[in-house]
């Protein structure tokens, strides 16, 4: 009986040169008009000189740790005074948002991972006959039966401060231009609420009111 192979060896520099055609090819779907990303980018260069950037950073890191060991500077500033948050808020402007490490919580539903067609779908076999029809993540869907095929699915509704490339509705478009008593506040309690020292930094020439 005989016995055949499909596999043929390759020199080391020709399968180098091969993923960097890969990576190169890859590059016009990605990002072709980078300008740090060229497609005349000399590869090895770029890979010494980073190479010699990141030495210089541990270095300068070490000798950093070494100097504060000396000094006895042991003390170490924490984000928040290393509170940890519980909720789903932005710990800076306090709105709910998925960008927090517990973006789970108060949701009523989460978004189920992309099926193998639906990423196809948004990415290699996208249309892309024009720029707006370039490559895009999956949609986030609502969780489906597995008998309705996900096409079918509706969208998963963003939370007001994850929105991107928001079209303004009527309603913001109203609040630009009349006045909403029940939203609006005065100076003196703006004052209170936000302090002097906010209130004068947001509008400091008095060009608001």
């Amino acid at each position: 009986m005989a016995y055949s192979f499909s596999r043929t060896w390759k020199a080391p520099q020709v399968k180098e040169k091969e993923a960097w055609d890969r990576v190169l090819k890859a590059r016009e779907h990605i990002c072709p008009d980078s300008p740090f990303f060229t497609k005349d980018l000399n590869r090895k260069e770029h890979e010494i000189e980073m190479k010699r950037e990141k030495e210089e950073w541990l270095k300068a890191k070490k000798d950093r740790a070494e100097k504060e060991a000396a000094q006895g500077l042991t003390i170490r500033i924490l984000p928040f005074g290393g509170k940890k948050f519980e909720n789903n808020l932005s710990p800076v402007l306090g709105q709910p948002t998925i960008w927090c490490p517990s973006w789970q919580v108060g949701k009523e539903a989460t978004a189920p991972w992309p099926s193998l067609s639906e990423m196809k779908y948004e990415g290699d076999e996208r249309i892309a006959t024009a720029k707006h029809h370039g490559r895009f993540l999956p949609v986030p869907r609502l969780p489906g039966n597995e008998t309705v095929n996900w096409q079918h699915l509706s969208f998963l509704e963003p939370l007001p401060f994850d929105r991107v490339r928001h079209v303004p509705d009527e309603v913001d478009i109203m609040m630009n231009t009349h006045t909403i008593p029940e939203l609006e506040i005065t100076d003196e309690e703006g004052m209170s609420l936000l302090g002097k020292d906010l209130m004068e930094a947001l509008d400091p020439k008095g060009v608001y009111g």
